[in-house]
């Protein structure tokens, strides 16, 4: 199972194509649910994309911290942030590399990616 530090937040994910590809998908799971939900739809549509499925914080195979903060809309949300800067999705200001990225969310998931 890959993992990575999310700083300091052991985290799950799967990554399906190639990674050096300018457009990547991102899927995010509901409350209560995992990145399994996703099946084997990321597979299938890594032959057009990169993409990417990951466990919320406190959910699934990543860590469980108590701190509360973490848990809310603008926590989940800057955890997306860092853990797609983790895997090197972000944009290089320096070379004007803007790596385009869309996020499929449901439930919870849905609002984060809104």
């Amino acid at each position: 199972m890959p993992f990575t530090d999310v700083k300091g937040v052991r985290t799950f994910y799967e990554e399906y194509g190639d990674p050096k590809s300018n457009k990547h998908v991102l899927f995010i799971h509901g409350l209560g649910d995992s990145s399994l939900t996703w099946s084997d739809i990321p597979d299938a549509l890594s032959k057009y994309f990169h993409t990417i499925i990951v466990d919320l914080i406190g959910f699934g195979e990543s860590d469980k911290p108590e701190k509360a903060d973490y848990y809310t809309i603008k926590g989940f949300s800057k955890f997306i942030v860092d853990f797609l800067e983790r895997i090197g999705i972000k944009e290089d200001k320096e070379q004007h590399n803007n790596k385009k990225i869309s996020i499929v969310g449901y439930s919870l998931g849905g609002h984060i990616a809104a």
